[in-house]
């Protein structure tokens, strides 16, 4: 298993890269989504030396719905990758694959479509079609993730860490709410990233942001994997650390608490800070459809 951390502002990458992370993923400019600060095309070749220069490998974040208007700048990203060494772009859309297909790179390609990737078949699928790596649901149960990912061919991901969006709309959904209330400041309050939505039957309090693909909407609290980690160690080929919402302080000891944990190949020593503020994401609770008798 590597380690993978997936940053959401692209200046927080000179800290990231002391960290005993692997592999550091970056957010492309105007090609990712929930993110705070992402990487321009110009700055491309300077991020790459500085990564390997760490000694890590880097993918880049490209996990954005894509429209008609998103693909000149996509073709241009993979024009420039066709003569940069990178280790992987992982992605959601299918338009990235007609990209990387007319530079023959799809090798470089990570399919996250975020709820798609629910069983087997999915991996063997995406294989035969030359996608060897592969971001498992983030909404799989544990039992499941772990019988996919042993029996799997292809390389298998998993989101282990950070907040779980469970909702994104392309409208800009808190621009429309401060309108409505004529608030004398959105931007700054927009900037803070303290956001939440509070539903009348629930007590909890859901992370809610805007970037310029939309409106997102998280669970309340962020997944922790410490509880779970040892039996993940054994099938996952990457185990992802998403940075968003988590302050660089947070994300450091994150990172090294992980990296032990994988060292020592047991996360008992460790567990214990993540019950609080955390809880086991959808590991435990299998989601579907209630009958109105179940509700």
């Amino acid at each position: 298993m590597k380690l993978v951390v997936s940053l959401s502002d692209i200046d927080q990458l000179d800290t990231i890269l002391k960290s005993d992370a692997e592999i550091v993923m970056v957010p492309v400019e105007g090609l990712a989504h929930r993110v705070d600060n992402a990487l321009p095309l110009e700055r491309l070749s300077e991020v790459i030396t500085c990564v390997h220069q760490a000694q890590k490998a880097l993918w880049l974040n490209m996990n954005k719905l894509m429209h008609q208007d998103d693909l000149e700048r996509l073709d241009q990203w993979f024009q420039t990758l066709n003569f940069e060494a990178i280790e992987g772009v992982l992605f959601a859309d299918l338009a990235v694959v007609q990209a990387a297909r007319k530079l023959n790179l799809e090798a470089l390609l990570v399919y996250a479509p975020e709820t798609y990737n629910t069983s087997l078949e999915d991996t063997e699928f995406w294989r035969k079609k030359g996608i060897h790596s592969l971001v498992l649901s983030r909404e799989l149960l544990l039992e499941d993730l772990v019988a996919i990912a042993q029996k799997a061919h292809a390389k298998i991901g998993f989101f282990g860490h950070g907040y779980i969006n469970i909702f994104h709309s392309r409208r800009p959904l808190i621009d429309h709410y401060f309108t409505f209330t004529e608030e004398a400041d959105p931007e700054s309050i927009k900037q803070s990233r303290n956001l939440t939505l509070m539903e009348h039957q629930r007590d909890e309090a859901f992370p809610i942001f805007e970037d310029h693909a939309g409106t997102h909407i998280f669970r309340a609290l962020p997944r922790a994997s410490m509880n779970v980690f040892d039996r993940l160690i054994p099938v996952l080929d990457y185990f992802i650390i998403d940075t968003l919402m988590f302050d660089l302080e947070t994300t450091m000891q994150t990172i090294s608490d992980y990296a032990l944990a994988l060292k020592t190949k047991s996360s008992a020593s460790i567990k214990d800070r993540y019950q609080e503020n955390y809880d086991d994401g959808l590991y435990f609770k299998r989601t579907h459809p209630l009958r109105s008798d179940d509700e």
